[in-house]
């Protein structure tokens, strides 16, 4: 919105018509700004590790874990004022009798104003227990604690909880005393169960769900990590992530691993997201190091990798970010992806190991950002940061949650609250020494596709204009809302237009036209066919 200059005379005895309203205007503009002007503050928090986020109508809410001197944890929450003062916090359970420890991010779900927080439990016969908590509409008490994932067999550790309809919670459960077991589990909002799936992978593995995600056939997408002993040793040898497409009722249709189940060096904290042109974008890092009968060793060449892949399970293309990670003055010795979210303008931000990188929905760098307040920098080889939790807020920034590790004759771990603006910055106007990218290598990066008539009852033609420097050929292929390809093309870079003529039995629906050159994404589009 556009405001008015205003000018002030003195002595005018009344307001006209006209007057007034600009006067109207020009306070209606303050109150714009004063509403859409963005926080950035850190604040150290109480307890050892914070993990969830909410925002209320004028607090921010942070969950977390603490613990007593007896090693009794207990879930913490505090509310704070949108400039980042403390305004209270309260535990459960009160009495710390029975150790409580919130896991993952996703542990917290706000929907409808029915907050839903999933906890593990250790009972005073030992024994863990996933249980599953309500919350009153304000976050200040325990409504309902009722709910407890039972089984004779096994420890349950909650990993997530989210809740996607008004009767639908599903959960995933990690199980731990007979080999590597996931529960993927639906119930009500009473506690009663729809269904529930359990997933394996062996007596010498360990499953570690990190998100549940609703995709477009109603069905889900699960990432895990599947953290493996083969030889039976003390340490987890090695790690291997992986995505489980599952139906609307937990049943798994297929299952990949993006970054090879190979050893000694393999993947490692995998996150996902559905995209606009109807598939999946994936990032996931590289393991940072390996045990081999209790020896650790390094991997020196890890870096964050992304692929694209089709809603059966194809991957369309793959590439890493080592060289942005340099431009951007990155130099972590190792990657921990955390969350993954949609920011209003429709990309995606990803929260690692002190950073958040932001990138478009076919894994183009926006900006990488180190979230390390200053105050923590001379400490640099001492500390690190972990992001564990991240939200949109509605001043168009970020609010984070994590833990801060520092060594002082041994680990010191404590919660932390870290609110950026919209471009991931604590220190207003740090965008503006960010890397520029000269215009010879905007060119070059500028793929421009269009098709027409979109929406079309018989054919299309596509016109393309790629970057420079392009292998002579490139492959066209056109897929279905379910990633089915159903036309496969390979096209001359320079042809810049081509018509086709669809095949008379494809169904009225969307499609998807891809241009793909040597394994690399150049771009998407959409398309709308009528029969």
């Amino acid at each position: 919105m556009h405001c008015p200059v205003v000018k002030w005379r003195l002595g005018m005895p009344y307001f006209t018509t006209m007057r007034f309203t600009t006067f109207i205007v020009f306070f209606f503009c303050i109150s714009l700004n004063f509403l859409h002007a963005q926080t950035r503050f850190f604040k150290y928090l109480d307890g050892w590790k914070s993990t969830a986020l909410a925002e209320l109508d004028s607090t921010y809410v942070v969950f977390g874990t603490g613990s007593t001197e007896y090693s009794q944890n207990y879930l913490e929450i505090h509310q704070m004022d949108k400039t980042g003062n403390l305004l209270s916090s309260w535990i459960h359970p009160p009495d710390s009798l029975i150790s409580t420890e919130l896991r993952n991010q996703q542990s917290f779900h706000n929907y409808e104003n029915t907050n839903i927080v999933g906890v593990t439990v250790i009972t005073p016969q030992n024994e863990l227990r996933a249980k599953r908590l309500r919350l009153s509409s304000n976050i200040t008490h325990i409504v309902d604690s009722s709910w407890t994932y039972s089984t004779t067999a096994d420890d349950a550790i909650m990993f997530i909880t989210e809740q996607i309809n008004e009767n639908e919670i599903l959960h995933a459960i990690g199980t731990i005393n007979n080999g590597g077991r996931m529960k993927f589990i639906s119930t009500d909002t009473l506690g009663n169960s729809n269904w529930e799936v359990t997933y394996e992978c062996g007596n010498t593995c360990y499953l570690r769900p990190v998100q549940i995600i609703p995709v477009y056939d109603g069905g889900y997408i699960l990432t895990v990590i599947e953290q493996k002993t083969p030889n039976g040793g003390n340490i987890y040898e090695y790690h291997v992530a992986s995505i489980i497409k599952t139906d609307s009722i937990g049943m798994q249709e297929w299952q990949m691993y993006p970054g090879g189940q190979g050893t000694p060096i393999t993947s490692d904290y995998l996150v996902a997201f559905p995209t606009d042109d109807g598939n999946y974008l994936c990032s996931w890092s590289d393991i940072h190091s390996r045990g081999n009968n209790g020896i650790v060793n390094n991997n020196p060449d890890r870096t964050i990798w992304f692929a694209k892949i089709t809603p059966n399970g194809d991957k369309i293309w793959e590439k890493n970010i080592a060289e942005e990670l340099s431009i951007w003055n990155i130099n972590q010795t190792f990657h921990v992806l955390s969350q993954a979210i949609l920011t209003p303008d429709n990309h995606i931000v990803i929260s690692s190991l002190g950073i958040l990188i932001k990138i478009t929905q076919d894994a183009e760098v926006v900006w990488i950002r180190n979230t390390k307040p200053e105050e923590l920098n001379p400490d640099t080889h001492d500390v690190s940061m972990y992001l564990h939790g991240i939200i949109n807020t509605t001043d168009g920034g970020f609010l984070c949650s994590g833990e801060i590790l520092r060594w002082v004759g041994g680990f010191i771990q404590t919660g932390y609250a870290l609110k950026l603006d919209e471009y991931g910055c604590l220190e207003e106007g740090c965008h503006l020494d960010d890397p520029v990218v000269n215009i010879e290598e905007v060119v070059e990066k500028t793929t421009n596709i269009s098709i027409y008539p979109n929406p079309t009852n018989h054919d299309i033609n596509i016109n393309y204009q790629l970057p420079y420097n392009m292998p002579d050929y490139l492959t066209l292929f056109i897929s279905d809302i379910m990633g089915k390809v159903v036309y496969t093309q390979t096209l001359h870079t320079y042809e810049n237009n081509i018509r086709i003529e669809l095949d008379k039995n494809l169904l009225s629906g969307t499609y998807f036209c891809h241009l793909i050159a040597d394994g690399q994404s150049l771009g998407s589009k959409r398309f709308v066919l009528i029969r």
